[in-house]
């Protein structure tokens, strides 16, 4: 049986649909971990900064550096499993948290200021990521963004808590997501 160029071509293009949607499938399974560890990491930090406001400071400091440690734990694994390690990525989140930092140092944010702007550009970076991998993380970071500002609004005394349950809740239900 023979196939004319038509259906040639609509062969290959379904293929590479299907190539697409396999590697968004992998990346979404392995990025969803990360999301599952940051959003407790979030949950507990937002938590203890809402009734423990004297020692936020020691407690943020702590919880990144599991969640560096956990993350860099994962990644090598990945490493281990797939046999191979893909510098850029850790090189870009370094490069990231170091602008962050930067602007909040030149900035001279209040804590509502700070505590919002972490997310948000934790979502900037989410959207720049779904353009290139998927567009179910531009959806996520659109979620992420409008929740934390509506809470940067309404929420009061209670900002902390409400990133605690919105914010690492986010990030939880996003790695969920991503698993299904």
């Amino acid at each position: 049986m023979a196939l004319d160029r038509e259906e040639a071509s609509a062969l290959l293009a379904d293929v590479a649909g299907m190539e697409r949607r396999t590697k968004e499938f992998l990346t979404y399974t392995r990025v969803s971990n990360s999301f599952l560890l940051w959003g407790a990491i979030w949950f507990a930090g937002y938590t203890c900064t809402h009734f423990f406001p004297a020692r936020v400071g020691w407690i943020w400091i702590g919880l990144n550096l599991f969640g560096i440690a956990a993350s860099a734990a994962m990644a090598a694994r990945v490493r281990r499993d797939h046999g191979y390690f893909q510098w850029r990525l850790p090189a870009t989140v370094i490069t990231f948290i170091g602008f962050g930092a930067l602007w909040l140092n030149f900035g001279h944010f209040g804590w509502r200021e700070q505590t919002a702007f972490w997310p948000t550009l934790f979502s900037f970076a989410l959207i720049l990521f779904g353009m290139w991998v998927g567009r179910a993380f531009i959806i996520a970071a659109a979620v992420l963004t409008t929740l934390t500002l509506v809470g940067y609004v309404f929420s009061g005394n209670y900002y902390d808590i409400w990133m605690a349950v919105v914010g690492g809740g986010s990030l939880i239900g996003i790695g969920l997501w991503l698993r299904s």
